[in-house]
């Protein structure tokens, strides 16, 4: 009898545990954290605070004044912040802010710091096989055999 107490009292401990760990992991966009409302832990698109977040899009605005880039991506709008420390490339090729133009095609990522989305990398796409093949003309390599004009 007294094994059997043990034995179902340690399975309720264990029961217990695990509950707690399972509901100490659920994401913070399910339910409301800790007392705070649903609103207040809900970030930006689908985010949480300081995780790396991704939008593919095209520039819709660039505001040098304010260190800000407009995406858009589908049906969403987001305004990322670009700091000193923001990478900006397109291919191999170091850019800045005043590089980027509307319209261009980019990879942003970015993380939530301070309610504002902080930009840690943008990336331009380059310009397609057909756009570089009008740029650089085909010349072509004489035959062999082929008199010389």
């Amino acid at each position: 009898m007294r094994k059997a107490f043990t034995l179902m009292l340690s399975l309720l401990c264990a029961g217990a545990f695990a509950a707690a760990s399972v509901r100490a992991e659920e994401p913070a966009g399910g339910k409301a954290a800790m007392g705070k409302p649903a609103a207040e832990t809900k970030s930006a698109p689908a985010m949480k605070k300081g995780k790396m977040t991704s939008v593919k899009g095209e520039i819709t605005e660039v505001d040098p004044a304010g260190n800000n880039v407009k995406v858009k991506e589908k049906d969403k709008e987001v305004t990322i912040n670009v700091t000193d420390k923001t990478m900006i490339t397109a291919g191999k090729t170091k850019r800045s802010l005043a590089d980027l133009k509307a319209g261009d095609k980019v990879v942003a990522k970015f993380t939530e710091e301070d309610g504002k989305m902080v930009a840690r990398s943008i990336r331009v796409a380059s310009a397609g096989k057909a756009e570089k093949k009008a740029a650089a003309p085909k010349t072509e390599a004489p035959k062999a055999g082929a008199p010389k004009p």
